[in-house]
């Protein structure tokens, strides 16, 4: 099952962007924040754009895992400089290196001297052995996820059978403390509950990944069922992703909210 597992790795690419709000680009205000990473053949795929007639420099720096692990010695960083208008090209697997499989917090940032310029950024997840297997990734505003200060999120779309199931990545934004605990409830179509559990990230982890999530809530088969997941411990906005595989190769990825 090691291709389910890095399709799990990867549906988690949760951008933190500006105002364009469509799936797959926007724009940033400042800081970009992106659940990402590379495992197997699957990759996080980054276009970043200068909006700006100056050029511009980057950087894309790698927070604590998602297993709670801190970065050895530095955090993984990429640098990189855009001209007027110009765009760069990059992946996680590129600059992470290979003892950073797995998902984890990446921050993208832009700035023209002391000031921050907002790029346009577009994020794909691709299996990079098909390239044509691969889907956007759902685009969110920092600055919205952070005026949310969300404690409940509802993602539609749960699937479980024989040949699909759902994993659900959860990440917290302008978060203090140390690690967090969410009460996670299944519903079926009908609003019927299915089954719930509490889940403790990691000490020191911002990301909650849950492997075939409803497995884990005792739900052995739904059909566009919901997942609710409402924070106990720990600050931050709450936010994350849905990330369902098919045994035909689809990825599909939802949100647990609509930031404005």
């Amino acid at each position: 099952m090691k291709r389910d597992r890095s399709v799990i790795l990867f549906s988690g690419l949760l951008l933190l962007l500006g105002s364009g709000r469509a799936l797959g680009q926007s724009q940033v205000d400042e800081t970009v924040l992106v659940v990402g990473g590379y495992a197997g053949s699957w990759d996080t795929e980054l276009l970043i754009t200068n909006t700006n007639s100056a050029a511009v420099q980057g950087v894309v720096q790698a927070e604590t895992s998602a297993g709670g692990q801190p970065c050895p010695i530095s955090c993984p960083t990429a640098t990189f400089n855009l001209p007027g208008h110009g765009t760069a090209r990059l992946s996680a697997r590129s600059f992470l290196g290979t003892a950073e499989e797995g998902p984890r917090n990446l921050r993208i940032t832009t700035f023209l001297g002391l000031f921050f310029i907002a790029p346009t950024v577009q994020a794909r997840l691709v299996n990079t052995a098909s390239p044509a297997q691969s889907t956007d990734l759902p685009v969110v505003a920092e600055t919205a996820v952070d005026a949310l200060n969300s404690t409940d999120l509802f993602f539609p779309g749960a699937q479980r059978s024989s040949t699909a199931h759902s994993n659900l990545i959860l990440t917290r934004v302008n978060a203090t403390s140390s690690s967090f605990s969410v009460l996670v409830q299944a519903f079926s179509s009908d609003g019927v509950l299915l089954g719930g559990g509490q889940f403790t990230a990691p000490e020191g982890a911002k990301t909650l990944f849950l492997v075939d999530v409803l497995s884990q809530l005792g739900v052995s088969a739904v059909t566009d069922g919901s997942i609710q997941v409402t924070r106990v411990s720990g600050d931050g906005g709450l936010w994350g992703l849905l990330a369902t595989s098919f045994g035909d190769g689809r990825v599909t990825v939802g949100t647990g909210g609509n930031p404005r």
